[in-house]
């Protein structure tokens, strides 16, 4: 039996709540509780079929972060680069790269920039 869920942003105290209701319960949730909330889904999806898609879809609209904060260390048992990149929506989300995998990132990095450069322009005398 589906029971329906409704979520909305409500004014609650003197403070801007989420209210998430599933049926006949419902909560209320601050900005921490979302995040916590967003989070125990995330580590519940990553165990469920089907899995997340292997490539990007080209008529999904995503939730795009303009130029996040992001903090990367080496890994300390593995060869690699610990990645984690903020998004004002998701939180900090982090991502293992493996050593190999970093050399084909910077190539792509590298071959966008080469390809946006600006072309200098040559002024007549």
């Amino acid at each position: 039996m589906q029971h329906p869920m409704k979520i909305e942003r409500v004014e609650r105290n003197g403070a801007i709540r989420l209210s998430v209701r599933i049926g006949s319960h419902e909560m209320f949730l601050d900005g921490s509780g979302i995040e916590t909330f967003i989070e125990q889904l995330s580590f519940h999806r990553a165990a469920m079929k089907p899995k997340v898609a292997e490539t990007v879809s080209k008529t999904h609209r995503y939730l795009i972060e303009v130029n996040p904060s992001w903090h990367a260390d080496p890994h300390p048992t593995q060869d690699g680069l610990a990645l984690l990149l903020r998004h004002t929506g998701y939180g900090w989300t982090g991502f293992f790269i493996q050593g190999d995998r970093l050399d084909a990132l910077h190539g792509e990095f590298r071959r966008y920039l080469a390809e946006t450069a600006v072309e200098p322009v040559l002024l007549a005398n």
